[in-house]
């Protein structure tokens, strides 16, 4: 049991770029239950989250978005959203 009570407080993040208008390469985490509510989104995020979810997850579930350069389908990353990469994951693994 508190195995599964430590597992149910550990909070889920997705990894996703985000359209925020904002400059590329910033990085902001919004909580899920706000992509929720706010369903304008490129990648159908929602369906998912709903269907893999329960409520209590979702409360402890955040997207950890980086600003794009561009949304054009096979463009490549630009230098300043790589670096944002590079810095969510030395964070992540660190």
């Amino acid at each position: 049991d508190s195995i599964r009570s430590i597992q149910e407080q550990r909070p889920i993040i997705f990894l996703d770029a985000v359209n925020m208008g904002e400059s590329p390469g910033k990085i902001t985490l919004i909580p899920v239950d706000h992509v929720l509510r706010n369903v304008n989104n490129s990648h159908k995020f929602t369906p998912f989250i709903v269907g893999a979810l329960n409520g209590a997850q979702i409360k402890n579930s955040y997207v950890l978005g980086i600003q794009p350069g561009t949304t054009d389908f096979g463009t490549e990353m630009s230098s300043s959203v790589k670096e944002a990469v590079q810095k969510v994951v030395s964070a992540l693994t660190n």
